[in-house]
């Protein structure tokens, strides 16, 4: 499941970023030990969302050691599919999946827009997103729990379209 998951969060950041082929950020996902500061052990010692974003933060500073051109936006979407991919399949409703951030995109936050959630201010480009920006979007997304009706953070997805035919 590792190597899908390295996969699908390559896939997922690749798109318009410099040196960011799926073999590299692959390997960067290898490099900085992604899979293992998600060790079973590591999420059963997260408490709340303080904890969660807290070690969110720690991944975001472990991926960009290797490679400083990442950004935060690009950081925090490989950790959010390498997570969607490799964790929730299998522990979709733990205390550790409650808190886990949705993978943040211009689709997601247009939608979200589109519901009243977010502000034109918000829709950056994700890919150019400092550590407030980041933290505030995530902030913003986590509020709106109870106007979009979610329990577990990763369910606010349900309102990403970019997969929706239109037919």
């Amino acid at each position: 499941m590792h190597r899908f998951a390295c996969w699908t969060a390559a896939r997922a950041v690749s798109r318009g970023f410099t040196g960011g082929s799926n073999k590299a950020i692959a390997h960067l996902i290898e490099n900085s030990k992604l899979r293992e500061l998600l060790s079973k052990t590591v999420r059963d010692s997260i408490s709340g969302r303080d904890g969660f974003d807290e070690l969110h933060t720690k991944l975001r500073s472990q991926l960009s050691k290797y490679n400083n051109g990442l950004g935060v936006g690009r950081a925090a979407k490989i950790i959010a599919i390498y997570i969607k991919t490799a964790i929730i399949p299998f522990e979709p409703y733990s205390e550790f999946s409650r808190f886990v951030h949705p993978p943040v995109d211009s689709i997601l936050l247009n939608e979200l827009q589109k519901k009243g959630v977010t502000d034109k201010a918000l829709l950056s480009p994700w890919t150019k997103y400092t550590e407030d920006q980041y933290k505030k979007v995530i902030k913003i997304l986590w509020n709106s729990k109870d106007h979009l009706k979610f329990e577990y953070f990763w369910q606010i997805e349900v309102h990403w379209n970019g997969y929706r035919s239109k037919v």
